[in-house]
């Protein structure tokens, strides 16, 4: 999992001042990853890039959690075996992890 379960990302106002963190650049490599080889990464990138315009501390640590989970699940892949060709997935449609 990206990002621990449970967590809420918020629009965090303890540190304003202009961040030094690459987080707009780690964001766009993350999304990269997430279109092209890892959609198990998309939700919590996404939720991610909300937060692009004026990212927080805590939103550059579950950044970094992220990549931490890229760096640690690198050689995971999914194989296709057995006769029912049935790809089955599963999504949160009416969106309840997110705060309203």
């Amino acid at each position: 999992m990206p990002m621990e379960a449970g967590v809420q990302l918020t629009d965090a106002v303890e540190d304003r001042q202009r961040a030094t963190y690459p987080f707009k650049e780690i964001i766009g490599s993350l999304m990269y990853a997430a279109m092209a080889m890892r959609p198990d990464i998309a939700f919590a990138t996404s939720i991610l890039a909300q937060f692009n315009q004026n990212p927080a501390r805590v939103h550059w640590e579950a950044a970094k959690q992220v990549v931490r989970y890229l760096k640690t699940m690198h050689d995971l892949k999914l194989t296709y075996t057995g006769n029912d060709p049935t790809i089955m997935g599963y999504l949160d449609a009416d969106h309840t992890s997110q705060i309203h």
